[in-house]
């Protein structure tokens, strides 16, 4: 998948895109708005186990958020299983240094 937004790419993730991911993920404000999943400090270790994950799924359903060539964000959702098969989570994260710029509202609406 890929969506042009005005502001931001919405993608795949690449393996090339681990020294943004963990630039960017590797944040305590980020951390603190997220499932107790995301881990803090986040480190190579975890983008490689992320780049694992994702390699398992069956069909993508979490995504990079690029801007200026740079992975700066995620989002994505969730599937659920069992009773709670007909629902999912919808979750996202956005690099401190991109708030405030209506980057996340646009992804958000996009996917």
């Amino acid at each position: 998948m890929r969506l042009e937004c005005e502001k931001s790419v919405i993608r795949e993730w690449a393996r090339s895109d681990k020294v943004a991911l963990v630039r960017f993920a590797n944040n305590r404000n980020i951390w603190r708005n997220l499932a107790h999943v995301f881990p803090h400090p986040y480190t190579d270790a975890d983008a490689d186990w992320w780049f694992s994950f994702l390699a398992q799924m069956p069909e993508p359903t979490s995504w990079a958020i690029e801007v200026d060539g740079l992975a700066v964000g995620a989002i994505g959702v969730t599937l659920r299983e069992g009773i709670y098969l007909k629902s999912a989570e919808f979750g996202y994260w956005l690099g401190e240094p991109y708030w405030g710029r209506g980057i996340m509202t646009e992804a958000v609406k996009a996917v």
